[in-house]
């Protein structure tokens, strides 16, 4: 099978690759749904985007303050998200408009580009037919194909990452040029432009650093050019995020005020969390024999090559501590270090690898894994899942929004259970109140109530009558899905 993958030169040579990833690039365009989910996070990113490309950076950090502090919770959003990815967006905003369609063919482009970037890196330690059953494999995975359907973070994210930890890898002192210094010093910048955790990358550059000084014995007296290789990098990382932070405001570091909601209890259900969901991941069912198989060659592939892949491994360490102490549980976090853990998992599974024949065990436990994700996708377009998304582009949810944008004030505040798409789709300010009806009172001009919806984030639209709230609303517009009601002033 190898000599498959080792024909030709050029562009012939990494003919199976590029059919691969356009296999992929197509089946996450098969599966892109109408809409958009109700998590709200992508409003903020498009808000940011279209605040970029019409000049209202100011106005969008004041609404979403607002929401923020006016809520009945103030931990849903940061104040602002990194610039990143509405710096990539932005362009697209301003030629497509609001359009989640474009956006989620950007996803696609994303994942794509990932894959080919994560190909190079483990292609280094790992033969291509392994290398690209590990691509085809990770790029079949349903995980990762339905996530180009919610417009956030993870696909480009993981896209800077590997691009990064390419450049480091290949970043020699006895190579050194200060293009590569700068390309570098830029690559990490913007992970961490998108993705806070992209700052890990300078750790995983620093141990990268020491062990390649540690390989040069004739630095016994560093030289101005060992020294531009050292610190080079980081003088372009701190240079741009200076720049950048000049331009646009800063607010996504506010998670760290969400710091008391780490606890020994939070990180011990963190643990059980991803454990489970990387099982999940890998086979659903999987046994527990099977499962801490996988977890030793994991090991072993971890330790064998810990110095090999240092900067690899470290940043791997440092994400997953980092998702083990955040605050808050999501399965799309797994996403952005589960392709490392397989990577190594595959590093471990090699070192078995005594046949001296081109079909090697790797290559036969990848090939199952590419079947099951073959079935799962079967079993999705054979049930007929691909439903359009409900949230904020429903019809009903499109002429509510429309209802508000044209029978408001542009100061009139809509109490919304996501006050960020409120916010997005109509311009107005919002918040999410649904304990205390006194702030409801105070603060809001409007409430909107999504009907039969089983959520703590609104008050329950079929018990407004027997809370005693009637006569505090007057009741203007209601549609298959929402109710909408004029807040009167005490």
């Amino acid at each position: 099978m190898n000599t498959f993958f080792r024909k030709g030169t050029g562009f012939f040579k990494n003919l199976p690759l590029f059919i691969i990833l356009i296999f992929i690039l197509s089946l996450c365009i098969i599966f892109i749904k109408p809409g958009h989910n109700w998590g709200d996070d992508f409003a903020l990113y498009i808000n940011q985007a279209k605040a970029i490309t019409d000049g209202t950076i100011a106005i969008v950090k004041q609404n979403n303050q607002f929401s923020i502090d006016n809520s009945t919770i103030h931990t849903f959003s940061p104040t602002l998200a990194p610039w990143g990815w509405p710096i990539i967006l932005s362009p697209f905003y301003y030629l497509f408009g609001l359009n989640i369609f474009v956006f989620k063919l950007l996803k696609c482009l994303f994942l794509v580009l990932f894959l080919y970037q994560f190909y190079r890196l483990i292609n280094r330690r790992l033969d291509k037919t392994s290398s690209s059953l590990i691509v085809l494999y990770l790029g079949t995975s349903f995980r990762y194909i339905d996530n180009v359907n919610v417009v956030l973070t993870e696909t480009p994210f993981l896209f800077f990452v590997t691009l990064s930890l390419n450049s480091i890898h290949n970043y020699k002192y006895e190579k050194y040029n200060l293009i590569k210094s700068i390309f570098l010093g830029l690559a990490i910048y913007f992970s961490f432009c998108i993705r806070s955790e992209g700052a890990m990358l300078g750790v995983a550059l620093f141990f990268w650093q020491v062990r390649e000084s540690f390989q040069y014995k004739s630095l016994k007296k560093p030289s101005m050019d060992y020294l531009k290789w050292l610190v080079m990098p980081y003088i372009i990382f701190i240079s741009f995020y200076l720049l950048i932070s000049s331009l646009l405001p800063s607010g996504f570091l506010s998670h760290f005020n969400d710091s008391h909601l780490v606890s020994v209890n939070h990180t011990l259900k963190a643990i059980t969390f991803y454990i489970d969901k990387i099982r999940d991941m890998i086979y659903p069912g999987m046994n527990n024999f099977t499962y801490i198989l996988i977890t030793i060659l994991f090991l072993i592939g971890l330790v064998t090559n810990f110095m090999k892949e240092i900067h690899t491994a470290i940043y791997l360490l440092l994400i997953t501590i980092t998702f083990l102490f955040w605050p808050f549980l999501e399965y799309r976090y797994l996403l952005m270090f589960f392709p490392f853990l397989i990577y190594f998992l595959a590093l471990g599974v090699s070192y078995f690898d005594v046949f001296k024949s081109k079909l090697q065990p790797i290559h036969l436990v990848f090939v199952i894994l590419i079947l099951l994700n073959f079935y799962k996708i079967y079993s999705i377009l054979d049930e007929n899942k691909l439903t359009k998304q409900i949230g904020p582009e429903n019809a009903s949810s499109t002429e509510m929004f429309h209802f508000i944008k044209t029978n408001t004030k542009e100061k009139d505040v809509i109490i919304f259970f996501r006050p960020r798409a409120m916010t997005l789709y109509t311009g107005r300010q919002s918040a999410m109140i649904y304990r205390n009806w006194n702030d409801l009172l105070k603060i809001g001009d409007y409430l909107v109530l999504r009907r039969n919806l089983a959520t703590y984030f609104q008050f329950p639209a079929n018990k407004i009558n027997a809370l005693g709230f009637k006569d505090n609303l007057q009741y203007v517009y209601q549609n298959e899905e929402f109710i909408v009601f004029k807040i009167k002033k005490l």
